[in-house]
């Protein structure tokens, strides 16, 4: 029969066996939750790699790191650029197409070769009782200008102006004479034609030495004694040698 004895060996052995069945309940139970550590408290280097992910951090709340504004910044440079760039082509454009409209509103929608140069050719009409002169006719790089001789009488004459620095050659049916530099001569129906007509003077003016620089001029005149208003017409066709 065996009797029960207390030893201070069994109550120890008692309460480590106590103490190995109930320690996971006492340590569970023990544990610290995140309330009770202190903010700021933790380093960087305390925390296991790749423990922390999105679910527990906010991206949104993240900073821009100093590379990623560069990269932004540089980015949008970029597209300012281009998009300058795009923009000055287009006003370029623009302003191009403009300037070809408005030449072909000017000429009619013709082409320019449908059009004589106003140094070519020239039309021009003035009243031959005005009492100052008119000019019908002006080519000013050649000096040459054909004008109504002013006076307020009815006539049928017109000026030749020199107006240049070169001396001008008249050619008619009389043969040839020269107009120099700042003088003028009278041309009256008739008497220096080059084949003219009743009512009209066709007569031929040259540059000296050269005489390579000519225009042909035609002037008609009104019937005489035509009082209503009828002016003297002249054209010019100029061919440069």
């Amino acid at each position: 029969m065996l009797r029960t004895r207390l030893t201070y060996a069994n109550v120890v052995a008692t309460l480590a066996l106590f103490v190995a069945l109930g320690g996971t309940s006492v340590a569970a139970s023990n544990l610290i939750s995140g309330s009770k550590i202190k903010k700021n408290s933790i380093p960087g280097d305390r925390l296991k790699k790749h423990a922390l992910t999105s679910t527990q951090v906010n991206v949104a709340k993240l900073g821009t790191v100093p590379a990623a504004t560069h990269a932004a910044a540089a980015d949008t440079a970029g597209h300012a650029s281009i998009a300058d760039t795009a923009g000055s082509a287009t006003h370029a454009t623009t302003a191009d197409t403009t300037g070809h409209a408005s030449d072909a509103d000017a000429l009619g929608g013709l082409s320019p070769a449908a059009f004589t140069r106003t140094e070519r050719f020239q039309v021009g009409s003035a009243d031959p009782r005005s009492t100052s002169a008119q000019t019908l006719l002006d080519y000013p790089d050649m000096g040459l200008r054909i004008e109504t001789d002013g006076a307020a009488d009815f006539d049928t004459s017109v000026v030749m102006h020199n107006t240049g620095t070169a001396t001008l050659s008249l050619v008619g049916d009389f043969g040839a004479g020269n107009v120099f530099a700042g003088q003028k001569a009278t041309i009256n129906e008739g008497n220096t034609g080059l084949e003219s007509q009743s009512d009209e003077t066709l007569f031929l003016v040259q540059t000296l030495p050269s005489g390579r620089d000519e225009v042909l001029v035609d002037c008609h005149f009104p019937a005489a004694g035509n009082q209503t208003g009828i002016f003297t017409f002249c054209t010019g066709i100029r061919a440069d040698r």
